[in-house]
């Protein structure tokens, strides 16, 4: 997928939002700031998709594979999710063989950087909960309170 499409399609939203921004005067340092997390946000944002990138670092899979390793996510979301992931260019989809059935996903060589993103994300997040579960204020995940 050319790289034009991919930024077209993941960051439409964000630059409204920023041309909205712009009209308003907010600062331009939060602004890059929030443009970049945005971005990420953006395309690492769904429920198993972080799960999906963790998985798939290691190395590619086909479809059952994927979905065995993750039991929780329902066939028709991880199916949306990877097609999400296909879209961004994170993730290359290969249907081996003569029917599309046996495919093959991976990560492509954009996709691979944010593994470190992810880490740090996952690091901060340990040290949030450790220092929470010290000041002893109860944290909610999101999925915890919707009573998934």
């Amino acid at each position: 997928m050319a790289v034009n499409a991919i930024h077209s399609y993941c960051f439409g939203r964000v630059l409204r939002v920023k041309q909205i921004r712009e009209r308003s005067g907010e600062s331009p340092d939060a602004e890059v700031l929030d443009y970049g997390s945005r971005a990420t946000i953006a395309v690492i944002g769904g429920k198993w998709k972080t799960a999906i990138i963790s998985t798939l670092k290691a190395e590619d899979l086909r479809f059952g594979v994927l979905r065995r390793c993750i039991p929780k996510a329902s066939r028709k979301v991880l199916t949306e999710q990877l097609r999400q992931l296909q879209r961004d260019g994170v993730i290359l989809r290969v249907a081996t063989g003569v029917r599309s059935q046996c495919v093959e996903y991976s990560l492509t060589d954009h996709g691979r950087t944010l593994i470190s993103v992810l880490t740090a994300m996952a690091e901060w997040g340990e040290a949030h909960l450790r220092a929470a579960k010290t000041d002893h204020q109860p944290v909610r995940l999101r999925h915890e309170s919707q009573g998934a």
